[in-house]
């Protein structure tokens, strides 16, 4: 709970004290597997908010704390500590993937899917098995989208909202998959537009706005969907731009700045939220200053440069950054869910 609310320091202290503890158990009996799995979970515990902290390398050192645990538990083929060690691989992963090392990050993610594979074969049965393999698949084509292998990006996309489209086909009313589902159009559309196809973009981003406005119209009160509701508007209206269909990417600018105007009067003063704004404004200052359309600049690099001059988020990612500005990149709706809020615990839970 202080960790959802953004008291890290405390939070980070209430997960020391708990390792200090767990470190005092298996000291007295090392060969106590129930003990030696507390100590792991404690490890990613505080890695978690040191990564929160902006903290990579100690992140790094307790998140690998864990793994070399999970690692020797693991050789047992006991399911909760393969789950562990494929967590330890995704958290590994994630931080080698926020300071740039987008090679090594692959080799973790990629354990990771291994891992996840395993599991959901074993229990074919389990959601939360299936959605952790959608989640691994997603985190191998964010880093492939990075390293320009577009093909093998959408590839690993396309298989993550094929497992979320059955989650959520079996189970409709379920939020999580639905904004799990949301994400997987977004990142597909995001790939398709890295490639210079903004009509299959579109597509995929008007996919993603009709879910996010479910959603967003299910629980009006939702901050989170009301926020991912007006990114998924910056996102049609990048695609409609790059069409040259200036003034159907204002009318999609202006619905998403209306939200975003609805959010900062309801919480003044959080940062995230007024730096959305001014993102919009800057972008609808810009299309209404050359009403002639984009530019028509031809190669892969225009179209990647082009993709980053409007709202372009990930989810319900507060911005994109570099490697050297941004925390660590959790699952899905980890990182988001906190950073994205004014300290209000999410509704939607990873």
């Amino acid at each position: 709970m202080l960790r959802l609310q953004g008291e890290l320091d405390a939070a980070l202290a209430s997960y020391q004290a708990g390792r200090a503890i767990a470190a005092g158990f298996v000291a007295a009996d090392p060969g106590n597997s129930g003990w030696q799995r507390g100590l792991a979970v404690s490890h990613i515990k505080i890695g978690d908010v040191l990564a929160l902290q902006a903290k990579p390398d100690e992140a790094l050192a307790s998140y690998r704390a864990s793994h070399a645990i999970a690692e020797r538990f693991a050789e047992t083929g006991n399911a909760g500590w393969e789950n562990d060690l494929g967590i330890s691989h995704e958290r590994i992963g994630s931080v080698l993937e926020s300071q740039g090392d987008l090679v090594g990050a692959l080799k973790d993610y990629r354990a990771s899917l291994a891992i996840a594979n395993r599991l959901a074969a074993a229990d074919r049965g389990s959601a939360g098995r299936q959605r952790t393999l959608g989640i691994a698949y997603e985190h191998i084509g964010d880093v492939l989208r990075a390293l320009d292998d577009l093909g093998g990006a959408l590839k690993a996309y396309d298989a993550k909202r094929a497992i979320i489209s059955r989650l959520a086909a079996a189970d409709p009313g379920n939020a999580v998959w639905q904004y799990d589902l949301g994400v997987s159009h977004a990142r597909i559309g995001q790939v398709h537009e890295n490639r210079g196809d903004f009509a299959a973009a579109l597509q995929a981003y008007q996919t993603c706005l009709g879910i996010g406005s479910r959603l967003a119209a299910a629980d009006p009160d939702n901050a989170g969907w009301m926020r991912d509701l007006a990114v998924s508007y910056g996102k049609l209206a990048t695609a409609y731009h790059r069409m040259g269909k200036t003034g159907q990417a204002l009318t999609e600018l202006r619905k998403g700045r209306d939200i975003m105007v609805a959010l900062v009067q309801a919480t003044p003063g959080f940062v995230p939220w007024t730096q959305d704004l001014a993102r919009f404004d800057d972008r609808i200052d810009a299309i209404q200053g050359h009403a002639r359309g984009p530019a028509k600049v031809a190669g892969k690099e225009a179209n990647k440069e082009a993709s980053k001059e409007a709202i372009t988020c990930d989810g319900a990612c507060p911005t994109e950054v570099g490697p050297s500005q941004r925390s660590v990149i959790f699952t899905s709706d980890l990182q988001d869910r906190i950073g994205s809020l004014p300290g209000v615990a999410p509704k939607v839970n990873n």
